[in-house]
């Protein structure tokens, strides 16, 4: 696993909880967004009462925190999302572990391998009273080997890590409770590049993917260090291209409802690739949404003329149609027509 230096790990980041501050008037579209910090979440950050919350309201001395394994603490943390109920999820680097706090800096929970100190469990609350602990190094299904970015589904609550020594993205439920990891041959019995906690399967680490999408970028390390976002912020294409394999591999799991609510956040962010247009056509098509499909697939068309993911969808939407408006019928003669040319036919006469 990737460690910082010296320097950094004396750096220990504090969680800041911002709030934007928008200006009024003619100029407010254009005025620069004032970010203003809240509170600070870290180990003894508050210098005045030695607590681990400090809030600027409070008139105490913020400081930077102290690196730590107890819970609240943190050791290099990575990644912050935002639930739907305002709690938080911190990817705890160093620490092998992602934490839960409440909106105020409250420990909730923690999971990752043996974080429970009292029974050698994989998650710790403080609800239970348990003693939590840094996690310990793992490569199986529900074990971290660091981790990274992190995401939460806002609709199911689902937690998102990217365990990227581990080559692999892992999904947890809110309670931390291991559900699939995602990656190059996670499954270890299959090969299959998805492994879920009830195949029953042994999960482990990806085999690094050596595709041109998958390599870092000139003057980035070894690693892929790409960064999971929730909500409604903007990806980058390496992110968009995380979030649309996520996609896929949700709708691989008959998943539709989530697969196509990744596929169409990366399809936002990144409306050039035909790859991810063809999918979500897919997805819309299983869910019994026609016309989006429709709509997805000529997208994929128009920037792919001989996409063969997008032609066979496009031909399943006119099965499924069986005709395309209530004056005309168009008929192919399955012996002698392509799936290509019938979709492209299906395509025009739905244009």
């Amino acid at each position: 696993m990737r460690r910082p230096g010296r320097r950094d790990a004396l750096l220990i980041a504090i969680l800041t909880i911002v709030m934007l501050a928008g200006t009024t008037g003619a100029d407010a579209a254009t005025a620069p967004v004032k970010q203003v910090p809240l509170s600070h979440f870290g180990w003894e950050v508050n210098g005045t009462t030695k607590e681990n919350v400090c809030t600027v309201a409070s008139g105490n001395e913020c400081q930077t925190g102290k690196e730590s394994s107890s819970a609240g603490g943190f050791a290099y943390p990575k990644g912050v999302a935002a639930a739907a109920n305002g709690d938080l999820y911190v990817s705890d680097t160093n620490n092998n572990r992602v934490q839960e706090l409440t909106a105020a800096g409250v420990f909730v929970s923690m999971f990752g391998k043996e974080v429970n100190a009292t029974t050698k469990g994989d998650i710790c609350t403080a609800a239970l009273g348990n003693t939590c602990k840094a996690g310990v190094e793992g490569s199986l299904g529900g074990q971290l080997a660091g981790g990274a970015g992190i995401a939460v589904d806002q609709t199911t609550g689902n937690v998102f890590v990217q365990d990227a020594s581990n080559w692999r993205v892992d999904e947890y439920t809110s309670a931390g409770a291991f559900v699939l990891t995602i990656g190059a041959e996670v499954d270890k019995v299959t090969k299959g590049n998805v492994c879920t906690a009830g195949s029953g399967d042994e999960c482990g680490p990806g085999v690094e993917n050596t595709s041109a999408s998958s390599k870092p970028a000139a003057g980035e390390g070894a690693r892929p260090e790409y960064t999971l976002r929730s909500g409604n912020h903007s990806l980058s294409p390496n992110d968009a291209a995380i979030t649309g394999n996520l996609g896929i591999a949700l709708c691989h799991l008959d998943r539709f409802n989530e697969g196509a609510r990744h596929l169409q956040t990366a399809v936002a962010a990144q409306p050039d690739a035909a790859d991810l247009h063809a999918a979500l056509a897919k997805a819309l098509l299983h869910l019994g949404q026609t016309d989006a499909a429709q709509k997805a697939c000529r997208q994929a068309l128009a920037l792919h003329p001989h996409h063969g993911h997008a032609h066979q969808t496009m031909s399943e939407i006119f099965t499924a149609l069986r005709c395309c408006s209530s004056d005309s019928v168009l008929s192919f003669d399955p012996l002698t027509t392509t799936a290509a040319a019938a979709s492209s036919q299906l395509a025009e006469h739905i244009g």
